[in-house]
């Protein structure tokens, strides 16, 4: 039976840095160690407006990691201060 994982990557499109890399780098870690691993890119701008409240808790509570993508300054620090938030507590 395959293990799976799911991780959040939190970063901004068009910053440089070449979105697909972080997936591409998990799957090659995955693939080695016989897990199957699913991710989903948040735009930091999409964490923002739920940073205050509950909001990213809801969002990322189904991840098992957070990955925050190299690409800084990020559109809203706010989002990426969240999702570390989330992780961290």
């Amino acid at each position: 039976m395959t293990q799976q994982v799911s991780i959040a990557l939190v970063g901004d499109s068009g910053t440089g840095y070449r979105e697909g890399a972080a997936r591409e780098a998990l799957d090659h870690c995955s693939a080695s160690v016989g897990t199957e691993v699913r991710t989903r890119w948040f735009e930091t701008q999409e964490l923002a407006p739920v940073a205050a409240g509950e909001g990213v808790k809801q969002l990322l509570a189904e991840f098992g990691g957070v990955w925050i993508v190299p690409g800084s300054p990020y559109k809203s620090l706010e989002g990426v201060l969240s999702a570390i938030r989330f992780a961290r507590e």
